[in-house]
């Protein structure tokens, strides 16, 4: 004869409930403990970007925005600071001093300066050879193709109204960068230029490739603000790449497909 099971005994779908819920509480408190002290212990040199997505390039630099850049491996370390008009150079007023020419630069990460302070740039160079009725300006953007520059100079010209312009390029990426509808060795999208019989025709995708990809850049937004995954996935990563040098902390030598040996910077991150 069978036997009914005590009226108090829990069911097996019950236990096996309760115990899950007990597992994720016990991950979950874990994962917050782990959270808050990586918080207080771990500081990770180059926590954030002065890269912001642009609808109309790709990409651009975020007005008003600051970070300390470090490249342990090749021994670097400098500021960048983004200026009101999205430019990394001190602030500039739109209306000229009386009897002031303005001399613009334009151009890629050659002449944005990345790796070095920006007195150390050309352009800060230029500035202090010249006399003082000539105001240097520098709009470099790190990545840009001249198409890019072009679109950007046609947003600057009525703002600063420069009288000498000075485009710079970079003949190892920027003639692949003028036929390419995304970062060169990356996948960021950007606006590009096509020959239509006699004159170029502006082909921007950019809206559309991000509106695909507007949910998976939200859960990575989302997942970088997490200073204990953050400091998983770059030890994840030294172990990835076996580097060569001596470790150094929370930086490793290279990071992902079409990325350098040069450890993170205010692009990669």
């Amino acid at each position: 004869m069978s036997r009914d099971p005590p009226p108090n005994t829990p069911s097996c779908a019950k236990r096996l409930f309760s115990n899950l819920l007990l597992c994720l509480s016990t991950i979950l408190a874990v994962t917050l403990v782990a959270e808050l002290a990586a918080r207080v212990f771990y500081d990770p040199p180059n926590l954030g970007t002065v890269i912001r997505f642009d609808p109309d390039l790709g990409w651009s630099l975020e007005p008003n925005s600051r970070l300390k850049s470090v490249d342990h491996q090749r021994n670097l370390s400098y500021t960048i600071a983004i200026n009101s008009l999205g430019m990394r150079d001190r602030e500039i007023p739109a209306k000229k001093k009386r009897g002031t020419r303005r001399l613009l630069f334009i151009g890629d990460s050659v002449t944005f300066g990345t790796g070095v302070d920006a007195r150390w740039r050309f352009s800060d160079f230029v500035s202090r050879a010249l006399k003082d009725d000539t105001e240097v300006i520098n709009a470099g953007v790190p990545g840009w193709g001249i198409d890019q520059e072009l679109i950007h100079f046609e947003r600057l010209a009525g703002v600063l109204k420069p009288d000498v312009v000075v485009l710079t390029i970079t003949i190892a990426n920027d003639v692949v960068n003028n036929a390419l509808d995304h970062l060169f060795l990356g996948t960021a999208p950007k606006p590009r230029f096509v020959i239509d019989d006699d004159s170029l025709e502006l082909v921007n995708n950019v809206r559309e490739v991000s509106t695909r990809s507007a949910r998976r850049r939200e859960f990575r937004r989302l997942l970088r603000r997490s200073r204990f995954l953050l400091f998983v996935k770059r030890r994840l990563d030294r172990l990835k790449h076996k580097p060569d040098a001596e470790p150094f902390d929370g930086v490793p030598p290279g990071f992902g497909r079409g990325k350098t040996r040069s450890g993170y910077t205010h692009w990669s991150v």
